[in-house]
């Protein structure tokens, strides 16, 4: 049975660039995320889950 993951948010500890993710299933392609940060190129993106405001006014329906 699929099961909808929660919101989470890719950010760089380096230069401060974020992006939230609002997965509308459990079906993702690995495509549609970076595996670098576009800003700085650092290949260090961390993964946390998104707070509500992040949620509510930041996220990227994927």
């Amino acid at each position: 049975m699929p099961v909808q993951p929660m919101p989470y948010t890719l950010f760089c500890k380096k230069c401060g660039w974020q992006q939230t993710w609002l997965p509308g299933s459990d079906c993702i392609p690995a495509s549609a995320h970076p595996n670098h940060c576009p800003r700085c190129a650092n290949p260090e993106i961390e993964k946390r889950i998104a707070s509500l405001f992040e949620q509510l006014f930041k996220g990227k329906r994927c």
